[in-house]
């Protein structure tokens, strides 16, 4: 939406959150002040290529950024703190400093397969479904008809779930 549109933002997020938790007996109201502005960010992937130095990691989006489209952002980074883990417990174990340039590596290379295939999915799916265009639309709503009718459906569940 433009900024200069008339859509009232608060109102229309108060008016869903107390649809969806009616039943719970929960209400929201409106903020005090009108004056509040909602913050847009623009949505941009970042793929750090050496998120690992001496002593130092990045984890999660401070590592990797990728299109909210697939819901897979969350999970990465918690992926991403099960195999950091995974590699400090190694390090434990056979007695380095958790710090190590090879320890961290280690890490690295664990995640850097799955974050560039999560990337390029919902990258890819990002672009597919932002096109406006009739014939491309059609294609992929029978592509993805004919493979939820297949055992070939769980196979993206598998890859979405992680581990």
């Amino acid at each position: 939406l433009s900024k200069n549109s008339n859509f009232k933002y608060y109102d229309e997020l108060i008016k869903r959150l107390n649809y969806f938790f009616s039943k719970e007996d929960i209400g929201f109201t409106s903020p005090k002040s009108k004056n509040i502005k909602l913050q847009i960010y623009p949505i941009d992937v970042k793929y750090v290529q050496k998120p690992c130095q001496k002593r130092i990691a990045l984890i999660g989006d401070a590592a990797h950024s990728i299109h909210p489209l697939a819901g897979q952002g969350f999970n990465l980074s918690i992926e991403d703190c099960f195999d950091v883990l995974k590699c400090l417990q190694i390090a434990k174990k056979i007695g380095k400093d958790f710090g190590d340039v090879s320890v961290l590596n280690e890490y690295t290379n664990l995640r850097k397969y799955r974050i560039k295939f999560i990337t390029l999915v919902t990258s890819s799916l990002f672009f597919v479904f932002r096109k406006q265009n009739n014939y491309l639309n059609k294609l992929i709503n029978c592509s993805l008809e004919k493979i939820d009718k297949t055992s070939f459906k769980h196979i993206f569940n598998i890859l979405a779930r992680g581990y």
